[in-house]
Formats: structure tokens, sequence, C-alpha cells
């Protein structure tokens, strides 16, 4: 939107102020659209890129995680790295309708949705699992 006010106004801009150039002054009316036109083009590339580059980074993120847990711990295995964690390792665990999330840091968390479970035995394994392994720390 901005992109398309800063054009609008500055292509305004720019046929005004060369309805009164003279067939001498072509040199200033491409320096003109240079810095009219200029700043939004290279805006829009730097959003086009960075929106691809974001896009290709969050491929990984799209992909399947497997989970598998035991009493002692968990074991986690993506695209991009897998490893054991133990129940000491995470912060705190909390429950939503849909899943539960189970935090290593503040900001660090794993997403285990309820609709994977086989059973809902199994959900409530998992929650009595949780309540017991995971101790919340401040």
């Amino acid at each position: 939107m901005l992109f398309v006010a800063w054009c609008i106004l500055a292509g305004g801009a720019l046929l005004f102020s060369l309805a009164d150039a003279t067939a001498l002054d072509w040199r200033a009316g491409i320096a003109a659209a240079g810095i009219v036109f200029g700043p939004p083009a290279v805006l829009a590339a730097l959003v086009t890129w960075n929106a691809r580059r974001q896009f290709r980074q969050a491929e990984n993120d799209l992909r399947p995680i497997h989970y598998c847990v035991h009493d002692d711990g968990m074991d986690v295995a993506s695209v991009k790295r897998s490893g054991w964690i133990p129940w000491e390792g995470f912060r705190k665990a909390i429950e939503t309708p849909s899943a539960f999330v189970v935090f290593l840091e503040k900001d660090q968390h794993y997403l285990l949705p309820k609709r994977c479970f086989a059973a809902a035995d199994d959900v409530d394994g998992m929650r009595r699992l949780l309540a017991d392994s995971i101790r919340p720390k401040a």
C-alpha cells in the first residue's frame, strides 16, 4: 500500500517537474526518475528477497517431528537433529485442549498434539507422566 502511494505521489511530482523542462534537460529527468522510483523498487526487491529467505528457512519447520516418550525422558527426531532429553531437562509442561506443551526454556518448547495419541488412555497416561516427571523451575 505504501509502495503504491509513493509511486503515485512521486510520479505526479515527476510529471509536474518535467512539464517545464526543455529537451536539453533529459539528464535531469532521468535523475529525477531514479530518485523517485529507485527507493520503492529497492524496497520491493528487499521485501521479496526476505520473504523467500524466510519461507526457505521455515521449510524444515513444516516437516514431521517424531517423539518417543519414555518414563525417564523423551526422544525427539526431526529433519535437522535428533536427541534424548531427560524429564529433568524440561522447565515446565502445560496442557491445552488440543496438545501438551513441554518447555526446555522460556521460548523453546515442544508441542505434542493430543490427536497423535492412539487412545484416550494414552492421553491420560501422558498427563500423569508429565505431572510426575516435570517440576516447574523458576
